[in-house]
């Protein structure tokens, strides 16, 4: 009798185990960096440097971040030909590794281009009693430089058409409850209808409930309940689903974004324009400018205008 529950321990462990191996598709406009723990430790609390070294990071909006919860020498990394850096990549979708070692208060970087294998090095000291909040300020700007991101990003856009070519594309149809939602969901929105768009997508099964569209209907027919009738429950929802899209930067749902660009209510223009920017697809650009020009609310432009500028890394 006992084997059986001792027999589903181990098949969870080891679904836990398989968890951590892979991460989910990411986007192409994006650099996806996999942040290692600190080679070594001393003073604060590793796991609180860390967190405040990833808040830091993510100031930079052209990268994705993935916590490595282990830890991995320099020379390990780069032994055999980077072997250990090539089954990261492999393992977590990476384009970069940032290697940490921490000797007393003093840091020392490595950011190691996957595609090249190439190491630019970066160092900061810390005073030993500086608030942990305050410790990597500014490192962004000295480790993520915008041309280094332009080249990896033109580095893995070529891996990935190489990849492309070298293995047939699968044509995958959308169910049609699925295509129905996506075709009458913005109207409905557009309308105040929010409601019955958010019933819609409660009624699909859960697995295509993650479809990218049907996650952004949910974001702006929650915004909207938000909005129009202060629905706090509407707020939460709308808020996590929000980051989600930020973090997927799934560009799957820039055509629904466009179409948000141009509705009435002008919170649902700024959010749409913030996520165009955080996704960095250039099929948005021209309605952005458009936007950006030409909108009636002040609001709405400067979202418009920062998106652009995300995207293009020139100003409008």
């Amino acid at each position: 009798m006992r084997a059986l529950p001792i027999g589903l321990m181990v098949l969870g462990l080891m679904g836990i185990a398989l968890v951590g191996v892979t991460s989910p598709a990411t986007p192409i406009n994006k650099v996806v960096i996999g942040v290692l723990d600190f080679e070594a430790s001393g003073g604060h609390d590793p796991f609180e440097q860390k967190k405040a070294l990833m808040k830091e990071l993510r100031r930079n909006t052209r990268v994705k971040l993935v916590d490595i919860r282990e830890s991995c020498g320099l020379s390990d990394l780069k032994r055999n030909g980077y072997e250990k850096a090539e089954q990261y990549k492999m393992n977590y979708q990476l384009d970069m590794i940032l290697h940490i070692l921490q000797i007393h208060w003093s840091y020392s970087f490595s950011l190691i281009d996957l595609y090249t294998e190439k190491i630019k090095e970066e160092s900061i000291e810390s005073a030993w009693n500086a608030p942990i909040e305050f410790m990597f300020r500014g490192i962004s700007k000295k480790l993520l430089v915008s041309q280094d991101l332009k080249r990896v990003l033109r580095e893995k856009k070529k891996f990935l058409a190489k990849k492309e070519a070298t293995v047939p594309k699968e044509v995958v149809e959308r169910p049609k409850e699925i295509e129905d939602l996506i075709q009458k969901g913005p109207t409905l929105i557009a309308e105040g209808e929010y409601n019955r768009v958010l019933e819609l997508i409660e009624d699909l099964p859960r697995k295509r409930r993650r479809h990218v569209q049907v996650q952004t209907l949910g974001c702006f027919a929650n915004l909207k309940g938000w909005v129009c009738d202060r629905d706090k429950g509407c707020k939460l929802s709308w808020w996590k689903l929000r980051q989600k899209l930020i973090d997927t930067g799934d560009n799957e749902a820039t055509p629904m974004l466009v179409i948000f660009l141009r509705d009435e209510e002008p919170y649902v223009r700024m959010y749409a324009a913030e996520l165009l920017g955080h996704i960095g697809d250039k099929r948005a650009l021209k309605d952005l400018r458009v936007v950006g020009e030409n909108d009636e609310n002040r609001k709405v432009r400067k979202y418009a205008k920062k998106a652009y500028e995300q995207i293009t890394g020139e100003k409008l």
